[in-house]
């Protein structure tokens, strides 16, 4: 796992209310976690806080069938690509 998915994996270990009891893994659902609406909100606020992004609410309740990797992959889409220093010359 890379460090993006590691880190929602752990977030989702420690907020989920089924997170604890469960082997949270990328491919675990988000519905076996138990997440209801107002879990998405909040996840979806700690996502945007620690990645420095912004995700429309809509994305995570339309699909709460994600899993971590497919949030992964939805933070990578949405970070700011990070640019590179033109070589000194």
């Amino acid at each position: 796992m890379d460090a993006i998915l590691t880190e929602i994996v752990e977030l989702l270990r420690a907020t989920a209310p089924a997170g604890g009891a469960l082997a949270v893994g990328p491919d675990t659902p988000l519905v076996d976690l138990g997440l209801q609406s107002p879990d998405f909100l909040d996840l979806l606020f700690e996502l945007e806080t620690r990645f420095g992004i912004e995700l429309a609410y809509e994305r995570l309740d339309e699909h709460p069938s994600g899993t971590a990797a497919e949030l992964a992959a939805l933070v990578r889409l949405h970070r700011p690509r990070q640019e590179t220093a033109a070589p000194a010359g």
